[in-house]
């Protein structure tokens, strides 16, 4: 039998538990709310996008290193697999060594260890009219084969070569009386077989103490030469970069310069056999002030174009160079691309005298790549 609902009890029960409920703790809401769908959906689609953004960015980097362009065939596991081959690439390309600095290729960058290695420091006052060596680092033993204590203590004049000693004392000598000034010192100086090796010596005087660290004028100390000695490679660099790329019979002119203003930077003397061709006379100056005005033009579209196709060029053009005047030259224009992004971080430029150019080159009876200004001096 059923018996009478009693809407009044229900009333008073419903109405005692919502006392209950709002005179305790509120108790933690269990499963979904109604705006949880929705904020799920934007956090969801804003991800998307990103992961999209840098998807794109990532087969722009890798579809221009590996095609040379842009291409929109690639799946995002075709540009994954080719991101991974490149970073294995450059993980060996330098035999698993530290990385290149982007500026540099692997043979600038070995000769640049060659010249490091070529160098040593020492140290020298002047003590009771002797040039006396107070410190020498062990580097002497790879440039002269002396060990550190055979030249301690010693008078520096004594390793001098007799030709040059009275030249290097003088210099010396007015170093200290114009401390902090530097200055370069060439003289000749002794091996341990009795030999002479050309040394350059970038030196300076300064003040130090007992410990031989640098002072303030106001502080206790000494005077005393600082030079750190350079082998300009004379032997095995002449031996093996000079004669096998430098010709000194022909007329060439190696610089780079920067993109847009086209300013040299560095001229490469190992390569250069243009007389009276000082670094001075071309730093930071634009390359197109030692072209004729008339080719200056056409030059600066081929150093533009190399730059935006990154492809290397061939052009013919009056050099201006004082002592000689102007000389017809094929210049080889040579991108050297960011290895990071897709554009040049400088210019490589080769000037070469036309003659020898015509005369060295191993397709001698096909130069239709170079103007035909080429064929008068066939």
């Amino acid at each position: 039998m059923n018996l009478p609902v009693d809407s009044n009890n229900n009333k008073r029960r419903n109405s005692h538990d919502d006392s209950d409920a709002s005179n305790g703790d509120e108790r933690p809401v269990r499963g979904k709310q109604p705006g949880d769908a929705k904020r799920h959906r934007i956090i969801e689609e804003q991800r998307r996008k990103f992961e999209q953004k840098l998807m794109e960015e990532l087969k722009f980097l890798v579809s221009s290193a590996r095609f040379g362009q842009t291409t929109a065939k690639l799946t995002q596991l075709n540009v994954l697999q080719i991101a991974k081959d490149l970073i294995e690439e450059i993980d060996t390309r330098n035999g698993n060594q530290q990385l290149l600095p982007s500026y540099l290729t692997a043979e600038e960058d070995q000769f640049l260890n060659f010249e490091v290695n070529n160098t040593f420091m020492f140290i020298v006052t002047i003590q009771d009219g002797i040039f006396r060596i107070l410190s020498v680092n062990h580097s002497i033993e790879r440039i002269l084969n002396f060990k550190p204590e055979q030249w301690t203590e010693q008078d520096f004049l004594s390793f001098v070569h007799p030709n040059d000693t009275l030249l290097v004392h003088n210099q010396i000598v007015s170093l200290f009386h114009h401390p902090a000034q530097k200055h370069t010192i060439k003289c000749q100086l002794a091996r341990s077989d009795g030999s002479y090796a050309p040394i350059l010596i970038n030196g300076i005087v300064k003040k130090l103490d007992q410990q031989l660290s640098p002072v303030s004028d106001n502080e206790l100390g000494y005077l005393a030469y600082i030079g750190i000695a350079h082998l300009p490679l004379i032997d095995k660099y002449k031996e093996e970069n000079v004669l096998l790329h430098k010709k000194p019979n022909i007329q060439v002119f190696l610089c780079r310069c920067s993109v847009n203003d086209w300013k040299i930077f560095l001229v490469d003397n190992s390569v250069t056999t243009l007389l009276s061709a000082p670094f001075e006379q071309f730093s930071n100056r634009s390359i197109l002030d030692f072209i004729n005005a008339n080719d200056q033009a056409e030059v600066e579209r081929a150093l533009i174009n190399a730059c935006l196709t990154s492809n290397d060029d061939l052009i013919t053009c009056q050099f201006i160079h004082a002592p000689i005047g102007m000389i017809t030259m094929v210049l080889e224009i040579h991108p050297m691309m960011n290895t990071k992004r897709p554009d040049a971080s400088f210019l490589e430029l080769k000037f070469t005298n036309v003659n020898d150019f015509i005369q060295n080159s191993p397709d001698v009876d096909d130069l239709s790549v170079l103007s035909n200004d080429l064929t008068f001096f066939k």
